[in-house]
């Protein structure tokens, strides 16, 4: 649903790639925190599926600002971002685990959503002053 809203507003085309991805990673960020405000079910399914949404601006967004920063050598670039993400995507597992009895959910929530929110800052900040293209 998020790719599909991205693209009939035609969102990546009329703002940075660099700026969608860092408001994506805060909006994202910011919905995933929220889960920590309510045990309801159908709050809880709402805020996961905008977090789902927002990844639609961090994915494919970040695979066009690899492709902007680097023409040359794109190819292993590309294959750095798709590990990166596989990485990211089990990232809750090592921070869950990071303590011999695991963290608990609501801490493990908090830190994850805290990190993205310093992708979602840190990628525009280093980005934007190289100059891109997307």
């Amino acid at each position: 649903a998020g790719t599909f809203l991205l693209s009939v507003f035609g969102v990546t085309d009329r703002v940075s790639a660099p700026i969608l991805f860092g408001v994506m990673s805060l909006i994202g960020a910011g919905c995933n925190a929220l889960c920590l405000a309510s045990n309801n079910f159908v709050f809880w399914a709402v805020m996961r599926t905008l977090v789902g949404v927002c990844l639609a601006g961090i994915y494919p967004v970040g695979m066009r600002v690899a492709a902007s920063q680097y023409p040359s050598g794109l190819g292993a670039r590309l294959g750095v971002l798709v590990g990166a993400l596989c990485l990211g995507t089990a990232f809750p597992w090592l921070v869950r685990g990071s303590t011999t009895q695991g963290l608990p959910y609501a801490a493990t929530l908090a830190a994850v959503s805290g990190l993205a929110c310093l992708g979602g800052i840190a990628l525009p900040a280093v980005v934007l002053p190289r100059g891109t293209h997307a």
